[in-house]
């Protein structure tokens, strides 16, 4: 795959991780993104190298890329364990986690919490969530 040249990226926002189901459930958080985003020439798969902190867990692409689909998602591991899907707009100006739960076997599903930024209040997650997710389908 042909690569532009790699973009610095240093992103610092507030965030938050709501339930999708019971709307008093909602927790701020901060998100921070640093490393090194690749676009695809062709539009189809761009990669990011560094790492990604969600409040207090780190999920480090420093060595390994993670490596987007062409609706910009993937899925986010946190110590080689899924955490989720990641869902991102122009190089992580915008992101949303649809967090999921073990089921077992192997088996994962959306565990009803999503956690986006920037926003600052329920509302403007949910239309975050909103777009980035619906850009997928």
């Amino acid at each position: 795959m042909a690569y532009t040249g790699a973009k610095e990226i240093h992103y610092q926002y507030k965030g938050i991780k709501y339930h999708t189901e019971k709307k008093e459930l909602v927790e701020y958080t901060d998100i921070k993104v640093d490393g090194k985003y690749y676009r695809s020439l062709f539009g189809k798969t761009d990669e990011f190298l560094g790492t990604i902190k969600v409040g207090d867990k780190v999920f480090n692409y420093s060595n390994t890329p993670m490596k987007f689909n062409e609706y910009k998602m993937t899925s986010i591991e946190e110590a080689n364990e899924h955490y989720g899907m990641i869902y991102i707009n122009d190089m992580f100006k915008k992101i949303t986690i649809d967090v999921h739960m073990n089921k077992g076997n192997g088996v994962y599903s959306s565990s009803n919490w999503l956690i986006s930024g920037p926003c600052i209040n329920r509302k403007e997650a949910v239309s975050i969530s909103d777009y980035l997710i619906r850009n997928v389908k």
